[in-house]
């Protein structure tokens, strides 16, 4: 009898043991339950309040609020989940109603199309010439700044240097000249194509959501900029794309003309936060 109870005090022993380490790991898990359940209870509010909120200079606010505290009420927080959802639907209709806004009647654009390309193929040959110029330019200042520990002895060679960065220089500013000329032309002719942009905002539906570049080239005199993409990417004219520097937005551009690799985008000053410079990002 007394070894049947001993069995039976060690059962409980053990039992109670278990009950004990059961309970601390349920306690645990409730915890981590407890602040999953918040943050996610944050974040729903946090979304929400970013749905509704204004962003200039096209969506207007939405006049409905999330509160955090009945969210936090099982029993209502239904109706606070239905609420972001309409918020959600209401943002979503006014983004496609932008969009609606945007498109352009339909027109004839193969009038022009043949004097756009050839004016379009002068001024790639025109970029090519000034890229290589400019990357010329680039290395003889190098070769400079690596030489001035020795100026006594190099002099004759540095003037040598300094007369072929000037000539370069002067190489450079009639290819800018020729640039000008084409974008001048190319501004006639989009012209004659903005009669009627429908076929134009049908061609940007064609670019690749989330297409990404960066900024090779700025000329802030004649307000535009060479971009690193172009045709096989899926880009094409009166596209606009977002530029960033970092995680930073700046600024905005809107594609003129596009060749396979390459693209002229010119700077839309309203959305200028920064000046443009080499090496920010563009994102459609």
């Amino acid at each position: 009898m007394a070894k049947a109870l001993r069995v039976l005090v060690l059962i409980l022993l053990v039992l109670s043991i278990a009950s004990l380490w059961l309970g601390i790991v349920l306690f645990r898990q409730r915890e981590v339950v407890k602040g999953r359940t918040q943050k996610l209870e944050r974040g729903l509010a946090e979304i929400a309040q970013k749905l509704a909120a204004p962003k200039e200079p096209h969506i207007v606010a939405i006049d409905r609020r999330v509160d955090p505290e009945i969210l936090k009420d099982y029993a209502q927080m239904d109706g606070q989940i239905t609420l972001v959802g309409r918020i959600a639907e209401t943002r979503l209709e006014q983004y496609f109603q932008e969009g609606e806004d945007h498109r352009a009647t339909k027109g004839e654009l193969t009038r022009t199309k043949l004097e756009l390309d050839n004016t379009i193929r002068q001024l790639n040959d025109t970029r090519e010439q000034l890229a290589q110029a400019r990357r010329e330019i680039a290395e003889k200042e190098a070769e400079i700044a690596r030489q001035r520990g020795r100026i006594g002895e190099l002099e004759r060679e540095l003037a040598e240097l300094n007369k072929t960065v000037g000539e370069l220089r002067r190489q450079v500013a009639d290819l800018e000249e020729k640039v000008h000329s084409k974008e001048i032309e190319i501004a006639r002719l989009e012209d004659l194509i903005n009669r009627d942009r429908g076929g134009a905002a049908e061609a940007v539906r064609a670019v690749k959501p989330g297409l990404s570049g960066e900024i090779i080239t700025v000329n802030p005199d004649w307000n535009f900029v060479i971009l690193n993409i172009g045709s096989r990417d899926t880009l094409v004219p009166s596209a606009e794309m977002l530029v960033h520097r970092g995680d930073n937005l700046i600024g905005r551009v809107r594609v003129r003309s596009v060749t396979e690799n390459l693209a002229i985008a010119e700077i839309i000053r309203d959305w200028e936060l920064q000046p443009l410079r080499e090496g920010d990002s563009v994102l459609f």
